[in-house]
């Protein structure tokens, strides 16, 4: 059945289940032979924002899902995976990201896997882009831990990212990454977000997009603390049904771009929205594209507001 959510994003039956008496949604995206980059034809790509739960005040947020790249997968140069964003849509492109922020995840040839970050560039430490596993991009992200695990075809893998915001104006936010429940980057100097400082540009960006509705909600718990709120995307508890989305909560990609939830909020320094669901072949040239027709499959999306 198609989701509402765009020509390449559906609602399957999990493919390593082999047991047909229990069913498991999951959410399978197409890539298309020769798509690349969310702008190109043809279109195979999902980009939709999503804000489960309120986490604008929070400053210690934990994202979570599982992906799988079925066997045979060509990994090609890399592509794009889901992760957390901050301050406004649209932090991603090769935008400056001086006011805004995304973790997404990468996976790279062979399917290496990295974080995508999108923050102030030159506001970074120099550990940050000297660590022989990342690599700092001047026009695009900056890859953070690349090459420290591997999706493995023909198996789920799930990432978990806790993020730590930083102190206004000092390089000290925080990212935890466990994959399949170890440890693999965990910085503690990153910058997400500088002290209150807004010139007519940033206002201008600040206010462009589309407006969330504000709307009192009680989100499902399923941390033993009562405190620790989660969002869950998919499963038994908390699940948005794919023929029923509410257009309070997900705004889907147009004309190849993601526009989504945009908050708005008195002058103060950034902080996190929700959830940026992104994954494509990119890059943006010709070598990153898909050779054939190729497909991943996401379950068990979760956001945890810690703190």
């Amino acid at each position: 059945m198609q989701a509402p959510f765009g020509p390449q994003l559906f609602e399957a039956d999990d493919p390593t289940n082999s047991n047909e008496s229990e069913f498991e949604s999951v959410l399978q995206v197409f890539y298309p032979e020769g798509s690349v980059n969310p702008a190109n034809s043809p279109r195979g790509d999902a980009q939709f924002y999503a804000s489960p739960i309120d986490i604008t005040s929070a400053n210690n947020v934990t994202f979570a899902y599982s992906v799988l790249f079925p066997n045979g997968s060509n990994f090609v140069r890399g592509g794009k995976l889901p992760g957390l964003y901050g301050g406004r849509a649209g932090c991603s492109g090769g935008d400056a990201a001086t006011t805004c922020f995304s973790t997404r995840m990468m996976w790279r040839k062979d399917g290496q896997g990295e974080l995508y970050l999108y923050a102030p560039k030159d506001k970074q430490t120099a550990d940050l882009c000297n660590d022989f596993h990342s690599v700092c991009d001047a026009a695009y992200g900056l890859s953070v831990g690349r090459g420290s695990f591997s999706y493995t075809p023909g198996k789920w893998t799930r990432i978990s990212q806790t993020v730590t915001l930083n102190t206004p104006g000092e390089q000290d936010g925080c990212f935890t990454l466990y994959v399949n429940g170890e440890r693999v980057i965990d910085r503690k100097d990153i910058f997400y977000r500088d002290e209150v400082s807004y010139d007519s540009e940033s206002m201008n960006k600040k206010s462009q997009g589309v407006m969330r509705k504000t709307r009192e909600t009680t989100p499902k718990t399923h941390s033993a603390a009562p405190h620790h709120p989660e969002g869950e995307l998919l499963g038994l508890d908390g699940v948005l049904r794919l023929d029923e989305p509410s257009l309070d909560e997900f705004f889907i990609q147009e004309g190849g771009e993601a526009i989504g939830i945009q908050e708005t909020s008195e002058l103060g320094p950034i902080g996190f929205i929700g959830m940026f669901f992104s994954t494509f072949f990119g890059g943006h040239e010709p070598e990153w594209a898909s050779p054939r027709d190729q497909y991943v499959w996401f379950k068990d999306l979760s956001i945890l507001y810690n703190a």
